[in-house]
């Protein structure tokens, strides 16, 4: 017998005992509850060819809220919550995430960003305030967006604006994991 074919053996062995171990562990562990809050208004908005789904939740000054790549609105999880019990806090799905369609362009950090004034205008807000996680930190770098304060966190990769200030500012935060707000 080749000791291939002894380690592989073994391994099947090791893994037939260890399975229900695993799942009895699994079991008794509680699952994390990562409910959001219902939101007030939610619907789409059509803006530059792409139908942004958009949700609002909570009372106060208006907060919006970018998700990271591959995620959506409800990727906040618990911090949504929070953040609906002192702000109105609106959430959109980027393109090509969550329940807004691709549309018929191509994924550009720069018109999303662009789209966020759009989305905003139809909502009616005037002066925002953005927490943008990732890509949506990133989408937001060069929008005409009337932004009060901004916090950007884990800029993954830069944006070909890399030369403005403010994503600058989102990158040298994920080197320190140290976020920082910026007031315009």
């Amino acid at each position: 017998m080749s000791v291939k074919t002894l380690i592989a053996i073994f391994a099947t062995v090791a893994a037939s005992f260890a399975a229900p171990t695993i799942v009895h562990t699994a079991q008794e562990k509680p699952s994390m509850q990562t409910a959001t809050p219902k939101p007030a208004k939610s619907g789409h908005a059509a803006v530059n060819g792409v139908n942004y789904y958009y949700a609002v939740y909570g009372t106060g000054e208006p907060l919006l809220l970018l998700h990271g790549g591959l995620g959506q609105i409800e990727m906040f999880g618990p911090n949504l919550t929070k953040l609906a019990q002192n702000r109105q806090v609106i959430g959109v799905d980027l393109q090509g995430h969550g329940r807004t369609s691709l549309g018929d362009r191509e994924l550009s950090l720069v018109d999303m960003g662009n789209d966020m004034a759009g989305v905003l205008k139809k909502l009616g807000y005037d002066k925002v305030d953005v927490l943008g996680y990732s890509m949506g930190a990133a989408s937001r770098s060069n929008s005409p967006l009337n932004i009060r304060k901004w916090f950007a966190a884990w800029c993954w990769f830069p944006p070909p604006t890399l030369r403005t200030g403010s994503i600058r500012r989102c990158c040298r935060s994920r080197r320190h994991s140290a976020p920082q707000w910026r007031s315009r």
